[in-house]
């Protein structure tokens, strides 16, 4: 092939190639089985499956995979099945907040938390969760007397 479609098509490649090692070294999982197929993101066991990338690749959707990437490593790096699954609550509406959580927490745990791997969404006390929202400003407060600051 050649031309600007050859062009495209390696440079969609050298990014392929770039973002399923980035994701094997976040996850520290190097055995890891990226592919990038038509569909919805996803992770079964040791396989990661990310959307597949156009020829073109412009930067919005080079941020979008790269977010998804991001998002999938962590996953394998920070989810436990076993005990999402033992603690999962029955209720369809539940499960889905559980699961929510679930993500949101597996996302925060690089952030700093060294908590990341032992914890649950459903384990977290009050106080923890409170340490997650954004803080109200002091002119918030005066405004509303009720509120007060998490410490």
């Amino acid at each position: 092939m050649s031309g600007a479609g050859g062009k495209d098509n390696t440079r969609a490649e050298e990014f392929k190639r770039a973002t399923a090692g980035t994701l094997r070294a976040m996850a520290h999982t190097p055995e890891v089985q990226v592919a990038f197929q038509p569909g919805p993101s996803g992770v079964v066991g040791k396989r990661a499956r990310l959307p597949l990338p156009t020829r073109a690749l412009p930067p919005a959707e080079r941020a979008r995979l790269r977010g998804t990437a991001d998002s999938v490593a962590l996953r394998l790096r920070y989810h436990d099945d076993a005990v999402h699954a033992a603690r999962s609550p029955g209720r369809r509406e539940a499960k889905d907040v559980y699961d929510a959580l679930e993500q949101a927490r597996v996302e925060a745990s690089e952030h700093g938390s060294s908590q990341g791997k032992i914890v649950g969404p459903c384990a977290l006390h009050p106080q923890q969760l409170s340490r997650l929202l954004p803080r109200p400003r002091e002119r918030e407060q005066a405004a509303r007397p009720g509120l007060r600051r998490a410490r």
